[in-house]
C-alpha cells in the first residue's frame, strides 16, 4: 500500500506513513456505522428513526423550513412552570396584604371605589386576541399571556409557537409524558408523574393535547398544545393547595380556544 500524500511504501498494519506522517486511512471501518445492532434498534416498527419522528423537518412536509423541535417546546413550558409557580407565590402575599387592608374599609366604601368589572375583557398577544372573563386577569407581555384568578390559587400561561403542527405533536402522544420526566431530571424540578397521562380533548373547536395529573408538592399542573393556523400555543396551567378540577380546566382552555375564533 502506498501513502496517499508522498507514495511511499508504506508496511502493513502500519497506522503512519514513515516518510511523510500521513495518518493511513482504514476503509474496514466504514462497515461498523452500518452494521451496528445498538444503531438498528433505534429504528422503529417502520423502519424510520424515532429521531426522524419528532424532527422539525418532517412537519408539513417542509423540509427546507426550519422548524422548532418538540424538546425545545417541553423545555419552554418547563420554564413557564417555574415562572407560573413564583407568580403564584409572590401573588398569595400580595393577596394577604390587600385582605388586610380592605378589612380597614367599610362594604360601602370598597362598593364606591372598586369599578364593576367587564363580563369579559378582550387581550391580545401574538396577534390572537383572547376572551378573557372577569373572574380572571390576563397580563400579555412579548414572551407569553399569564392568567391568573382573583384569589391567586390558580395560573395559567400561554406561549405561541410557530413552524409546529399539532399533528405532529399528536403523533409522538405515547413519547410526551417520557419527553417531560427527561426535561425534569435536567433541571432537578422533582415533578412526580405517578398519576400524569396525556389525552386529546376539544374546547371551542380547537383540538388539546393534555397531559394532566403532573404534581409538585401542592401544586397540581397541566401541560397541553393547542392547535392553531399557523402553529401551537403551548399551555401550562399550575394550581396550588388542590387539584385542578373539570370545570376549571374547561373555563381556562375555553379562553385559549377564543383565540382560535375567525382564525382557524
Amino acid at each position: 500500500m502506498k501513502c496517499t500524500k508522498c507514495g511511499s511504501e508504506i508496511k502493513e498494519g502500519a497506522s503512519f506513513c514513515s516518510a511523510c506522517g500521513m495518518p493511513v486511512m482504514n476503509t474496514s471501518d466504514s462497515s461498523i456505522s452500518n452494521n451496528n445492532p445498538q444503531i438498528d434498534n433505534m429504528n422503529n416498527q417502520n423502519g424510520q428513526s424515532i429521531n426522524q419522528t419528532i424532527q422539525p423537518s418532517n412537519i408539513n412536509g417542509m423540509n427546507n423550513q426550519k422548524k422548532t423541535p418538540v424538546g425545545l417546546i417541553v423545555g419552554i413550558i418547563i420554564l413557564v412552570i417555574i415562572i407560573i409557580a413564583g407568580i403564584l407565590f409572590i401573588g398569595m402575599e400580595k393577596e394577604d396584604n390587600t385582605k388586610e387592608k380592605e378589612n380597614n374599609n367599610s362594604e360601602v366604601e370598597k362598593k364606591e371605589e372598586t369599578p364593576k368589572k367587564e363580563e369579559f375583557e378582550k387581550v391580545t398577544y401574538e396577534d390572537y386576541t383572547f376572551s378573557v372573563p372577569s373572574e380572571y386577569s390576563a397580563t400579555a407581555s412579548t414572551s407569553q399571556l399569564l392568567i391568573i384568578n382573583n384569589d391567586n390559587t390558580l395560573a395559567e400561561a400561554v406561549i405561541f409557537q410557530s413552524g409546529t403542527g399539532y399533528d405532529t405533536l399528536a403523533s409522538v402522544k405515547d413519547q410526551i409524558i417520557g419527553i417531560l420526566q427527561s426535561q425534569d431530571t435536567s433541571q432537578d424540578q422533582n415533578y412526580d408523574f405517578t398519576n400524569a397521562k396525556t389525552e386529546e380533548k376539544t374546547y371551542d373547536g380547537t383540538r388539546f393535547l393534555i397531559t394532566r395529573g403532573i404534581a409538585q408538592g401542592t401544586t397540581d399542573l397541566d401541560i397541553a398544545y393547542a392547535e392553531t393556523d399557523n402553529g401551537v400555543f403551548v399551555v401550562s396551567i399550575a394550581k396550588t393547595n388542590g387539584a385542578i378540577t373539570e370545570t376549571e380546566r374547561e373555563d381556562l382552555y375555553t379562553i385559549v380556544a377564543s383565540a382560535n375564533q375567525g382564525n382557524l
